[in-house]
C-alpha cells in the first residue's frame, strides 16, 4: 500500500477525514462494531489510511495493516462490480464456465457451472465450505482449493441456495481481479445465514 500523502494533494479536506476517524473511534468505543481498516484514495493517491479498533475484541488484539476480515455479504457489491468490469473488457462472459478460468474448479461435477450461476446462487455449491482451520479462512489459496474440492448439492440452475460462504468473494480474486485491494472497509460482525429454494 502506498504511504498516505497530504490529503489536500488528493482533493480531500483533512479536517473531514479527521471527523471520519473520530466517528469510527466513537463507534468502536460504543461497540457498534469491533474494528476496521479504512483507505481513502483518489487517482491512486492515498490520502488516508488507518486501522481502528480490534480484530479480536475479547482477546484485545488490535486491527493490523491489511487485517483479514470476515465480511460476509459486504463484499458482494465489489465482486459484482469487478466481474462486470472484467466482462466489459472481454475477459470472460456471464456464460463462461468457472472451470475455464480456474481449471481445478471443474472437478467433482462442476465443469458446467457458470459465472452467472455463482453470482445468482444457483451453482449448486454448498452453503458453507468444509471446515478448515480458522487461520486458513483468510487465505485465498485455501478457500479456492476447498471450493474446487467440494461437491455440488444440486444440479446447477435448478434452484437457489444462498449462504454466508466467502466463496463468492474468492473466485474473482483467483481470476486476477483486485477484490482485496478494491476497498478495505469491513466490519467484523456476526451474520445469520438463510437458505431458500426456488
Amino acid at each position: 500500500m502506498t504511504e498516505p500523502i497530504d490529503p489536500g494533494d488528493a482533493g480531500f479536506d483533512p479536517d473531514r477525514l479527521e471527523r471520519l476517524a473520530t466517528a469510527i473511534e466513537r463507534d468502536v468505543a460504543n461497540e457498534r462494531y469491533d474494528g476496521c481498516e479504512v483507505v481513502v484514495a483518489r487517482g491512486g493517491l492515498v490520502a488516508f489510511h488507518r486501522q481502528f479498533g480490534f480484530a479480536d475484541r475479547a482477546g484485545r488484539r488490535k486491527v493490523a495493516p491489511a487485517q483479514p476480515f470476515v465480511s460476509m455479504s459486504i463484499g458482494k457489491q465489489l465482486v459484482v462490480t469487478t466481474a462486470f468490469q472484467r466482462i466489459e473488457r472481454g475477459d470472460f462472459a456471464l456464460t463462461t464456465p468457472v472451470a475455464d478460468l480456474i481449471p481445478e474448479f471443474g472437478q467433482r461435477g462442476k465443469t458446467a457451472i457458470t459465472i452467472a450461476q455463482l453470482m445468482t446462487h444457483t451453482s449448486g455449491l454448498p452453503m458453507m465450505l468444509p471446515p478448515m482451520p480458522l487461520e486458513l479462512a483468510g487465505s485465498l489459496e485455501a478457500v479456492v482449493q476447498a471450493t474446487c474440492a467440494c461437491l455440488p448439492e444440486f444440479r446447477a440452475g435448478t434452484r437457489v441456495s444462498y449462504g454466508c460462504s466467502s466463496r463468492t468473494r474468492s473466485w474473482p480474486s483467483a481470476c486476477g481481479a483486485p477484490t482485496a485491494d478494491t476497498a478495505r472497509i469491513a466490519r467484523s460482525s456476526p451474520k445469520t445465514s438463510a437458505r431458500r429454494s426456488a
